[in-house]
């Protein structure tokens, strides 16, 4: 794309190198916390799961741009997926558990509606002068 001998091209890489190798090991290590707590719940895991769970979460999106050679097309699937769940599943999972704590657990869905009505009358309260 661009010449190995122009500097600023030279100089870009170099700032997209350090800002992927700084910030990948934490969104590696995020994601490796939600999907123990999503498939583990409180259970400990052994050193096996923990370091196949880390190998794949670094390898399938190496091989990802490793052999396919249109990744753009992977991420609008993936775009397309997340704004669609963001945008349309999960208010209704959200609204569905909602109904589902008010049904099986009255005194807590009170609780819950209290402490939010509670907490929107401090905001209003600190940002009234």
């Amino acid at each position: 794309m661009f010449e190995y001998t122009n500097i600023a091209a030279f100089l870009l890489r170099i700032a997209v190198f350090m800002l992927l190798f700084t910030t990948y090991p934490l969104v590696a290590y995020f994601l490796n916390d939600i999907l123990l707590k999503l498939f583990f719940r409180n259970q400990e895991v052994g050193r096996f799961v923990g370091l196949a769970l880390n190998l794949s979460i670094t390898f399938i999106p190496l091989l990802f741009a490793l052999f396919y050679p249109k990744i753009g097309t992977v991420l609008g699937y993936v775009g397309a997926l997340s704004g669609f769940m963001i945008i349309y599943v999960f208010p209704v999972l959200v609204y569905l558990k909602h109904m589902r704590t008010r049904i099986q657990n009255p005194l807590l869905a009170e609780a819950i509606s209290m402490n939010e009505i509670k907490q929107e009358k401090n905001v209003q309260f600190k940002t009234s002068p």
